[in-house]
């Protein structure tokens, strides 16, 4: 049996599904209230299955109508996890972005052809009927746990997510042309049809890649978790780090083993180069030493170098922080050029010298090889372009007196010079902190990813909230695609996700990276 949806009310469908599933409440929520009526709206037209299946569904469905104004959530999803109880898997046919391709992964005589290989089979078919917008963004709130594994995979859309009543969930990824797609699909779902119970997801996806798997798959992608603006010494900073560093911990292990991961700082590691403040860095990069596979890459904020806005008498203690000009990743295939923006000028604004560009230069030029054929990124703290200040964002008093001059923030000082230099070495990625404000945006065919403080360290406009940011990034260099999830913790051990956490939206951009030069 299948359905014929958004993305919006897919993910409502999955957590309204499990028997002990939470979901927000119906009462003054208006989206939840939207996406269950159109549930409801949906029965029968976009509802594939047996004819005893389509009656069953027909009168749970006018069971939860009754109560659809009810204050208990429970009483209108009762008939409806009643009737799915039993469902021993799921299935999301996931799309591409391409506009063309989707049209026949949307199709719902595709869903009508997958279902009729088995309309009696007691699995349930998802369909996306929409693509990603121009922008190849996806937002969606309270994201339904087996739908992390699809964001995971950004990189290798479209495919079928598929998870099971007990909770395990794997990606199967397609082709892009319409033969190949259709072939993988039946094998698929027809392996799924004969399957007694609840389907062994690890021995059906080995079979998948063994028969279907794109060659490209001996080149794993890079997970990259984005860290920034931690300010280690500060009191917030002191009182979060515990709880920061178990998110960390549980969005390693999200990811799991199947890709290197990287975890990336980029700036403010201390509130000030303090002695202590030095100490507890240290201590923090030999906790993620121990997170990711691959060893950290840090760069250096304007508060690891001053104190009070002044060059601090202590700058030797930024100094003793490992550093690189150039790192190559080799198995991925990626590498990444790390800037100093703070050697000198204004600080609070960063900037980029001609110094700096020639010693990055020369690093990469050390390995000609891997310069020319890897996906390249970057790293540096400061602004490399302006960010609008979200509605979260609690501005300070200056700003709000000086009004629009603030709407956004400044950008690093010779910021043209320095795209320009990213465009020359066919950089398609650039990850920077600062201003503690988290973003994803493409400027001249560059995918920039700002992470907001990892620690919170930021006023917002409701009391005891916060934004604990941390992002994903996942580099695919192979496909010559990135993606990235902008994630938070907005009230302190209130969890990444949650009723109460709108801003925290999951994004998901997936943009195809500028060409890489052949050998």
């Amino acid at each position: 049996m299948g359905f014929h949806f958004s993305w919006r009310s897919a993910n409502w469908l999955a957590h309204i599904l499990q028997p002990m599933g939470t979901t927000p409440t119906l009462e003054n929520d208006w989206e939840a209230r939207s996406a269950l009526r159109a549930l409801l709206d949906a029965a029968p037209s976009d509802f594939y299955a047996s004819h005893d299946r389509r009656f069953e569904f027909r009168r749970a469905i006018e069971q939860a109508e009754r109560h659809l104004h009810d204050r208990d959530i429970g009483e209108v999803l009762r008939p409806l996890r009643e009737h799915f109880r039993d469902i021993p898997w799921t299935a999301l046919l996931v799309p591409s972005g391409d506009w063309e391709f989707d049209r026949f992964l949307s199709a719902r005589k595709l869903l009508r052809d997958l279902v009729d290989i088995r309309p009696s089979d007691p699995g349930l078919i998802l369909q996306i009927d929409e693509s990603l917008n121009d922008d190849h963004r996806l937002e969606l709130d309270n994201l339904f746990p087996a739908f992390r594994v699809a964001m995971a995979n950004a990189t290798r859309w479209p495919g079928v997510l598929l998870w099971t009543s007990h909770g395990d969930a794997a990606f199967f990824e397609l082709e892009r042309n319409v033969p190949d797609a259709m072939h993988s699909l039946e094998w698929l779902f027809s392996h799924l049809s004969v399957m007694p119970g609840v389907p062994d997801l690890e021995l059906l996806r080995g079979q998948f890649v063994e028969r279907f798997g794109p060659g490209a798959d001996h080149v794993p992608p890079l997970r990259i978790i984005h860290l920034s603006d931690l300010h280690l010494g500060s009191r917030i900073a002191q009182r979060r780090l515990p709880r920061v560093k178990q998110l960390i911990q549980q969005l390693a292990a999200d990811l799991g083993e199947s890709a290197p991961i990287l975890p990336v700082v980029t700036g403010d590691l201390m509130d000030t180069p303090d002695d202590a403040h030095l100490d507890a860095v240290r201590d923090f990069l030999e906790f993620l030493h121990n997170v990711g596979s691959e060893d950290p890459i840090v760069v250096l904020g304007n508060h690891d170098v001053r104190r009070d806005g002044w060059l601090g008498t202590e700058l030797h203690n930024a100094l003793r922080i490992q550093v690189d000009r150039v790192r190559w990743i080799e198995q991925c295939q990626v590498g990444f050029a790390c800037f100093n923006s703070v050697r000198g000028g204004n600080l609070a604004r960063g900037r980029i010298d001609e110094t700096e560009y020639l010693d990055v230069g020369q690093a990469l030029d050390r390995s000609p090889e891997f310069a020319r054929e890897f996906v390249l990124g970057a790293l540096l703290h400061h602004h490399p372009i302006p960010v609008e200040r979200p509605t979260w964002y609690h501005q300070p008093w200056y700003e709000r007196f000086l009004g629009r001059s603030f709407e956004k923030t400044e950008s690093l000082e010779s910021s043209e010079e320095f795209i320009s230099w990213l465009q020359a070495r066919k950089i398609g990625l650039v990850l920077h902190g600062h201003k503690h404000i988290p973003r994803v945006e493409t400027h001249e065919e560059m995918t920039i990813v700002g992470c907001g403080s990892t620690v919170g360290k930021v006023e917002t406009d409701r009391p005891g909230t916060t934004y604990m940011s941390m992002n994903v990034v996942t580099v695919d260099a192979p496909r010559g695609r990135i993606s990235c999830r902008l994630r938070a913790e907005r009230i302190p051990g209130g969890g990444m996700t949650s009723d109460e956490q709108h801003e925290a939206i999951l994004n998901s951009k997936v943009f195809q990276a500028p060409p890489r030069r052949a050998a």
